[in-house]
C-alpha cells in the first residue's frame, strides 16, 4: 500500500545573543520549499502547524536531504545561517517523529561580529497508510458520504482532511481525520469515471484570531468589523474560546437561501450548542447579521487550522 509522509514545521526557538527580530526561516527538500517570516525576540518560541510538503511512497524506508536556513533581515546586511542533514524517516510507525535542526547565525555588519544567535527549528514527520485527500468544494459546503456503519448519509464540511485507503470503479473509501467524525470510516461515489470529490491539493492555512464585543455587538476579523447579535438572556463570559470546524449541516441556515454557506456553523468552545453563524437573530449564538459577507468570511475560516484536529483558531470575548 502507498504511504503518505507529511512534513510539518512545528516550532522555532530563538536563543543565544540578540541580533534582531525580523526572522525568515526557509526549509527546503528536493521537492518542497517553505518560507516563514515572523517577528521573534531573543528568548522567544513560536509554535506552528505549517505543512512543508507531502511525499507519497511505496518504499520500506526513506531518507531525504533537508536544509534549514535562518535569516535575520536587515536593511543593509542580512545575518544568515543554515543547517543541512539527511532526515531519516521510519515508515513502520504511525507515531509522529521529530527532528530538531540547530542553526547558528552570526551578526554581520559588513564584517562578522562575535554576536551569535542560535535557533532551534523543529520538523515533525507523520506517516499514514494511504493517500491524504481533502473534501473539494460543493454547492453548499457539504459533501454527503456514506458511513461505514450506518444507513443514512452524513455531511462532511468543505476542506476536511481524509485518508484515502481504497478505490473501486464506483466509490472511494477513506478515514475521516478531522472534526467531530475523526477516526471513523466512510465512502463516497466518484463524481465521474475520471473525477473525484476529493482533492490532493492541501487548502489549509494557519489558525485565525477573532474577537467579539458584547457591548458594541461587533465581531472583528482580520482588522474588519462586522455587525452581530447575541441573546441577552444567555450572557457570554469574557475569555478566549476555541472555534471548531463545522460539525454538521444546520438546517436553520436554509432560511437564508441568499447565503450559500448558511448551514455551516462554527461551534464556540468544545462543549455546548453555541455557534458562530450567519442569520438575523440569536438564541444564544453569535449571529452575524450582514448576510452579504458570510460566504466570504466562511471561505477564510473553513481553511484555517489550529493543529488540534478540531479547531480553526480562537475567539476572544471582550466587553
Amino acid at each position: 500500500m502507498l504511504k503518505t509522509i507529511i512534513l510539518t514545521l512545528k516550532k522555532i526557538k530563538y536563543t543565544g545573543r540578540a541580533i534582531g527580530d525580523d526572522i525568515r526561516v526557509e526549509i527546503e527538500t528536493s521537492n518542497h520549499f517553505l518560507a516563514i517570516e515572523k517577528k521573534i525576540q531573543r528568548g522567544g518560541t513560536i509554535d506552528f502547524t505549517t505543512e512543508i510538503g507531502q511525499i507519497v511512497t511505496n518504499q520500506k524506508s526513506l531518507t531525504i536531504p533537508l536544509t534549514v536556513r535562518v535569516i535575520e533581515q536587515d536593511i543593509l546586511f542580512n545575518d544568515v545561517g543554515s543547517s543541512q542533514k539527511n532526515l531519516k524517516i521510519s515508515l513502520a510507525t504511525r507515531v509522529p517523529q521529530s527532528e530538531v535542526y540547530q542553526v547558528s547565525v552570526a551578526e554581520a555588519r559588513g564584517y562578522t561580529t562575535k554576536k551569535i544567535a542560535n535557533f532551534e527549528v523543529t520538523i515533525e514527520v507523520q506517516v499514514f497508510q494511504g493517500m491524504i485527500r481533502y473534501v473539494d468544494d460543493t454547492k453548499d459546503g457539504w459533501l454527503n458520504v456514506k458511513p461505514e456503519h450506518g444507513r443514512e448519509d452524513i455531511g462532511l464540511p468543505k476542506h476536511i482532511k481524509v485518508l484515502l485507503y481504497k478505490t473501486d470503479v464506483k466509490r472511494e473509501y477513506f478515514t475521516i481525520m478531522e472534526g467531530v467524525l475523526r477516526g471513523s470510516n466512510a465512502s463516497v461515489a466518484l463524481k465521474s469515471k475520471t473525477s473525484s470529490y476529493l482533492s490532493s491539493r492541501n487548502p489549509h492555512g494557519d489558525a485565525v484570531e477573532m474577537s467579539y464585543s458584547i457591548s458594541k455587538k461587533i465581531f472583528k476579523f482580520q482588522g474588519k468589523n462586522y455587525k452581530a447579535v447575541d441573546h441577552p438572556g444567555t450572557k457570554w463570559k469574557k475569555g478566549v474560546y476555541d472555534i471548531e470546524l463545522p460539525d454538521h449541516p444546520h438546517l436553520l441556515g436554509r432560511n437564508y437561501p441568499d447565503i450559500r454557506y448558511a448551514t455551516s456553523w462554527f461551534r464556540i468552545g468544545h462543549i455546548g450548542d453555541r455557534y458562530l453563524h450567519a442569520g438575523s437573530l440569536s438564541l444564544g449564538c453569535i449571529t452575524l447579521i450582514e448576510h452579504d459577507i458570510w460566504d466570504r468570511l466562511y471561505t477564510s475560516l473553513v481553511k484555517a487550522r489550529k493543529g488540534d484536529g478540531m479547531s480553526i483558531g480562537t475567539l476572544t470575548i471582550i466587553d
